[in-house]
């Protein structure tokens, strides 16, 4: 049997084609998931918008999963609280205000 010394350098090329070739796929692959998730969550939010004729707003909503005690959450400067199932506005935007720092 007859070995070229060139052999391995033919190799090393193809392992290293390889590398390279996985080094750019696999982050464009990552990037082009990331990106069709984002669209696709963004369509099924304007679907959802569009058929249940939402505003945006939390009030009134009513949650599948019934959580024990009171969750306290904000959104878009209104405070709102979620006990048991349902959403209701505990203070909106204009009666209350984030603390301050002291003048000293």
């Amino acid at each position: 049997m007859s070995s070229s010394p060139y052999r391995g350098f033919v190799e090393d090329r193809r392992e290293r084609r390889r590398r390279v070739a996985l080094f750019l796929l696999i982050p464009a692959a990552m990037a082009g998931f990331g990106t069709a998730v984002y669209a696709a969550l963004g369509h099924l939010r304007h679907l959802d918008a569009a058929t249940t004729g939402s505003q945006g707003t939390a009030s009134g909503g009513r949650v599948a999963v019934d959580l024990p005690g009171t969750l306290t959450f904000a959104q878009d400067g209104d405070l709102y609280r979620l006990r048991g199932t349902t959403i209701a506005e505990m203070l909106a935007h204009p009666s209350w205000r984030a603390a301050r720092r002291a003048p000293t």
